[in-house]
């Protein structure tokens, strides 16, 4: 859902919504949910997003979610990360190589 709106009510998970938000205060900057097909983790990391980023019920400076569902090789991420941060990551650029481009990204 790109503009973050929800199909459905959001229920539950209040305490994992905390822990998150909690993690991102303390200066977490990546975090990687993951579980079973069908457990929720999409719509669970839609709702921290629409929270930080709409509602402002969190600190901070801006939440992305990056759905990472798609990729299968390295490359597959990279575009998925540099695509979900508007990175424009181009061979010849410097000589910071892409993982360092991406890492100063989410500092």
């Amino acid at each position: 859902m790109s503009d973050l709106a929800r199909r459905t009510p959001f229920f539950g998970r209040e305490r994992e919504l905390d822990a998150l938000a909690d993690l991102y205060v303390e200066g977490t900057r990546l975090v990687t949910v993951t579980g079973a097909p069908g457990m929720g983790k999409t719509s669970f990391v839609e709702e921290f997003s629409r929270r930080a980023n709409v509602e402002n019920d969190i600190a901070c400076e801006q939440v992305v979610f990056c759905d990472l569902s798609g990729s299968r090789t390295e490359a597959d991420v990279v575009a998925a990360l540099s695509a979900a941060l508007d990175l424009h990551l181009g061979a010849g650029e410097g000589k910071e190589s892409t993982s360092e481009v991406l890492g100063r990204a989410i500092e």
